[in-house]
């Protein structure tokens, strides 16, 4: 499994989708989506024969929320191969140009607001 692995002790604890839908919650900085009105799912998908996890949120006026990620609808969706990569790509350690150029890194929706999502998790 590509996710980020974090040593506690003599335990292993892998980043999964709960965990980065928790980290980006309490990361969430609402300095960078003051205006944003929308929501947003994650897709978590290792290989195309690996089953998808997703997280989805509301971000409304400097607001986050958690939402079913099973909903209809999104306003955007991005794509990763593992919560370790999303993480690091929405929080400023992985460079999302790279990523998207070699294929680690997609999005459905709002073109734009790949940018306003990914500034939301910076600055903290």
């Amino acid at each position: 499994m590509n996710a980020r692995v974090l040593r506690v002790a003599d335990a292993v604890i892998a980043l999964t989708a709960e965990g980065l839908a928790e980290r980006l919650l309490t990361g969430f900085s609402p300095t960078g989506a003051p205006d944003f009105d929308g929501t947003v799912r994650l897709v978590l998908q290792p290989s195309d024969d690996a089953p998808a996890e997703a997280v989805g949120f509301r971000i409304e006026h400097g607001r986050i929320e958690r939402l079913d990620p099973g909903r209809q609808t999104f306003d955007i969706t991005l794509f990763f191969q593992s919560a370790d990569e999303a993480f690091n790509l929405l929080c400023g350690s992985a460079n999302p140009v790279a990523a998207f150029m070699e294929g680690r890194f997609r999005s459905d929706g709002y073109l734009l607001w790949v940018f306003a999502v990914l500034a939301m998790f910076r600055g903290r």
